[in-house]
C-alpha cells in the first residue's frame, strides 16, 4: 500500500471524526500564524503578525524563524503573478485522484515538465470542483531550501487572487519538495485513536477465535475419546453375542441328539436273540453296526419300524462266514428326533 493511500485513508478518518459534534471543535481549530512568507515578483516579504510586509533576504529566513516558538505555525502566500491556475475537474477529487489526473493534464496539454514544477490543488472558483496551481520550482525552491534547514515546516499555502488568499489542500502543500508529511499533535492523536479502536477490534476477534479454536480442540479430543469408547463396548458386545449364538446352537444341537445311551436300548430291544453285535460307531446323526444274525435281511424291516433310526440300509454284501453260525452284516441307520 502506497504512502498516499494511507495518508488519505487517515485524512479521511479524520475528517469523519470531525463530524462527530463533540470532536468538531478539536479537528477544525487551527493555529494562528506567527509568520507569513510572501513569495511575488517583486522578491521575498515577511508579515511577523502585524499586517505590514517587509522585504527581507532568503538568507535571513532561518534565523527569522528561529526566533520564534516551534509551536507558531509558519504560512506561504503566493502572489498571482508566480502561479498559473487552471480547472482539473467539476467535482472534488481525493488527492490521490487528483495527483494522477494532473500527470496526464501538465503532459497534454502543457509546456512544462513535470520534475519542473510544483502542483497544488484547491476548490473551483464555484466552490465545487477541483482547481490546480502551477508554481515553478526556481520561484519557490530558494524559500523552501531555506525553510527546510531551519527545521521548520509550512503549515499552510495560500494563494493570492483578487486581493484574497485562497488556502490550498494541506495534502498538496506537504508535497513538494523536502518538505515531510508531520502530522500535527491533534492528528497524531485522531490517527492513534483510530489505530487503537482497530488494534481492540483486532485483540477482541483474535480473542475470539483463539478461545473459539480451544474448544474445537477440546471437543475433538472427547469426541475422538469417546468413539474409542464406543468401538470397545462394540467389541464387548459383539462377543456376547456371538457366544449366545454358539450357546444357542449348542442348547439346539443337544436337543437334537439323542443320548447314546438311548440308542443302546432301543438297539437292545429291537435286535433279536439270534442277533450280536461285533461293532458300533456313533458319528453325529449316523449309526453303524456290524455284526452277525441268522437272518441279517430281517433286521432292515426291524430298524425301520423303530422310533428313534430311520433309514437303515446295508453298507456291504451280507456273507456267510465259515464256522460261525450267522450271516455277517454292516448297516447305518440314521438316528431320527428323540
Amino acid at each position: 500500500m502506497s504512502g498516499y493511500l494511507w495518508r488519505d485513508i487517515l485524512i479521511w478518518l479524520g475528517e469523519t471524526l470531525s463530524k462527530i459534534p463533540i470532536l468538531a471543535g478539536f479537528f477544525h481549530a487551527r493555529s494562528t500564524e506567527a509568520v507569513t512568507l510572501h513569495v511575488s515578483d517583486v522578491g521575498l516579504t515577511c508579515d511577523m503578525g502585524t499586517g505590514a510586509l517587509v522585504p527581507i533576504d532568503v538568507s535571513r529566513v532561518p534565523a527569522l524563524l528561529a526566533q520564534i516558538e516551534r509551536k507558531a505555525a509558519v504560512a506561504l502566500t503566493i502572489g498571482r503573478d508566480c502561479y498559473l491556475r487552471r480547472n482539473l475537474a467539476s467535482k472534488r477529487l481525493p488527492f490521490t485522484r487528483a495527483s494522477e489526473l494532473w500527470s496526464l493534464e501538465i503532459s497534454e496539454h502543457m509546456p512544462f515538465l513535470i520534475g519542473q514544477v510544483h502542483v497544488f490543488f484547491g476548490f473551483a472558483r464555484d466552490g465545487q470542483g477541483t482547481d490546480y496551481f502551477i508554481v515553478k520550482k526556481e520561484v519557490l525552491e530558494p524559500v523552501l531550501s531555506a525553510i527546510h534547514f531551519s527545521g521548520r515546516r509550512i503549515d499552510r499555502i495560500l494563494m493570492e487572487n483578487e486581493g484574497q488568499a485562497e488556502e490550498v489542500a494541506r495534502e498538496s502543500a506537504r508535497s513538494i519538495a523536502d518538505q515531510s508529511p508531520r502530522w500535527s499533535v491533534k492528528k497524531r492523536l485522531s490517527a492513534g485513536f483510530s489505530l487503537l479502536v482497530l488494534l481492540i477490534a483486532i485483540a477482541t476477534f483474535g480473542h475470539a477465535y483463539a478461545r473459539t479454536a480451544e474448544a474445537g480442540g477440546r471437543l475433538a479430543i472427547l469426541v475422538d475419546e469417546r468413539r474409542r469408547e464406543a468401538l470397545a463396548v462394540r467389541k464387548e458386545v459383539d462377543a456376547l453375542q456371538m457366544e449366545e449364538r454358539l450357546l444357542q446352537a449348542a442348547r439346539a444341537a443337544k436337543i437334537k441328539t439323542v443320548p447314546a445311551s438311548a440308542l443302546w436300548e432301543e438297539l437292545t430291544r429291537i435286535l433279536p436273540d439270534s442277533t450280536w453285535l461285533s461293532d458300533l460307531t456313533l458319528r453325529e446323526d449316523v449309526v453303524s453296526i456290524a455284526g452277525f444274525s441268522r437272518a441279517a435281511a430281517d433286521l432292515i424291516g426291524m430298524l425301520g419300524a423303530s422310533a428313534v433310526f430311520r433309514d437303515p440300509r446295508f453298507t456291504a454284501p451280507v456273507t456267510r462266514v465259515p464256522g460261525q453260525d450267522g450271516e455277517r452284516f454292516t448297516i447305518h441307520i440314521k438316528v431320527g428326533r428323540q
